[in-house]
């Protein structure tokens, strides 16, 4: 049970700790650096150890332990009664933390990233451990959860003339892209005429990224629209106009230019004559 405590005898003044069994406990180096489980500190505190490096506790059953592995692995856990539902948090002087939060069962666990804003701790972003990341909310019931007063709570923002988003299942991947004031929606990449395109206008374009009316429909097969209904009386189709203007429709299988005298357009004038 006795400790010995020795100066080396090297120009450096080293301090050494140890017991009756020769067993180094600490050492003091000649620039100040201690060493716990090493005789030769590099650090300040320098702590050497197979097992558990580091203990902070409240009590002898209340405490938290630190260990870097021999592959260099670092881990700091609670441990002693508290066991698994003890949290740990990480602070900045600012307000900031970042919070391992087991809600005192495995089943509650969850990574927080908190602020304090004055009014208290506001929930800025968690991960539960089955994997889902909320932001605005602790409790995400998806992949990723967005909650917040704003009524768009998400932007995504390119830095080139395109952006968009990726829609895959387990076959085929769909596209949502925004360019030159223009929506897409479909299959196609980019603004790729089989998708539907919406103008900043308003202008709807199917077949085609152009769309030059509030309905454009291009395409190369023998039905470009086709209306159906399974009503037993009629099926119909209304060209209504609710100015003081006619209700036409064009027909033009030559060139699709509609001009001159190669097309037809069948219609009501605003005086009723049927042309």
């Amino acid at each position: 049970g006795s400790l010995y405590i020795s100066p080396s005898k090297l120009a450096t003044s080293t301090v050494y700790f140890r017991n009756a069994s020769n067993t180094y406990l600490m050492t003091i180096s000649g620039s100040g650096n201690v060493g716990v489980g090493t005789t030769y500190p590099s650090a300040r505190l320098d702590v050497s150890s197979t097992t558990e490096q580091l203990r902070l506790s409240y009590s002898s059953t209340v405490y938290a332990t630190t260990t870097i592995s021999s592959g260099g692995n670092y881990t700091l856990q609670t441990g002693g009664s508290v066991g698994t539902s003890g949290d740990i948090a990480i602070k900045a002087a600012g307000g900031l933390r970042f919070d391992f939060d087991t809600d005192g069962a495995s089943s509650g666990e969850k990574i927080l990233i908190r602020a304090n804003q004055g009014a208290g701790l506001v929930n800025l972003m968690g991960i539960t451990r089955a994997g889902y990341v909320g932001i605005g909310t602790t409790g995400p019931t998806k992949s990723l959860h967005i909650y917040h007063a704003d009524n768009y709570p998400l932007r995504v923002q390119s830095s080139d003339a395109l952006c968009g988003l990726e829609l895959i299942d387990t076959s085929d991947t769909a596209y949502i892209a925004t360019q030159d004031s223009k929506l897409s929606l479909g299959f196609g990449a980019n603004m790729d005429t089989s998708n539907l395109t919406v103008l900043s206008s308003g202008y709807v374009g199917i077949g085609t990224t152009n769309p030059t009316s509030p309905l454009h429909v291009e395409n190369s097969v023998v039905a470009t629209a086709r209306l159906v209904s399974s009503n037993s009386s009629y099926t119909g189709l209304y060209i209504l106009n609710t100015g003081t203007g006619n209700a036409v429709t064009y027909y033009d299988a030559s060139n699709g230019d509609v001009v001159g005298s190669d097309y037809m357009h069948i219609g009501q004038y605003n005086d009723l004559r049927g042309v």
